[in-house]
């Protein structure tokens, strides 16, 4: 079992269904900072990605209890252009390490944060069924080197 800190599209419901393939435990998410971070607006797309900040504090959300079959759909959600970084994030009752998909070299931040709320309101309609379309295709856990990578890494840790 593995947690995952979501900071962005995967704090939406409807879009963690359709990502995972079925509805999480309420009590399996936690809110969560991360300190020494903002949800930065990514340059060129829709989606947010952490940016380093001192000072600042990204919100988010942990699920935990993940199984390796919600890992790898994870991962065929965000693709190769991220790298995961193993996270210490304060939660409502103490601390929690979680897995985090982090900026890639090619990702750029903006200097504007990005919004959830502005997100649902004016994006998530017209994104949703290009997300469906993106899961209808996952290849299973075989196809993606960067899941089998991490699990590896992961139980040799």
């Amino acid at each position: 079992m593995a947690s995952f800190f979501f900071y962005g599209t995967l704090l939406d419901a409807d879009v963690r269904r359709i990502v995972l393939g079925r509805d999480l435990d309420p009590a399996s998410l936690h809110e969560a900072v991360l300190t020494g971070h903002r949800v930065s607006r990514a340059r060129g797309k829709t989606y947010p990605i952490l940016a380093a900040k001192r000072g600042a504090k990204a919100h988010g959300l942990v699920a935990s209890h993940l199984d390796d079959r919600d890992a790898a759909r994870l991962f065929h959600y965000e693709d190769d252009g991220y790298r995961t970084v193993e996270l210490d994030l304060a939660v409502s009752h103490g601390r929690m390490n979680a897995w985090a998909f982090m900026p890639g070299p090619r990702m750029k931040a903006l200097p504007v944060d990005w919004s959830y709320a502005a997100w649902s309101r004016n994006v998530k309609a017209r994104v949703m069924p290009g997300i469906a379309a993106w899961m209808a295709g996952y290849p299973g856990p075989g196809a993606l080197p960067l899941y089998r990578r991490w699990r590896l890494r992961r139980h040799t840790m």
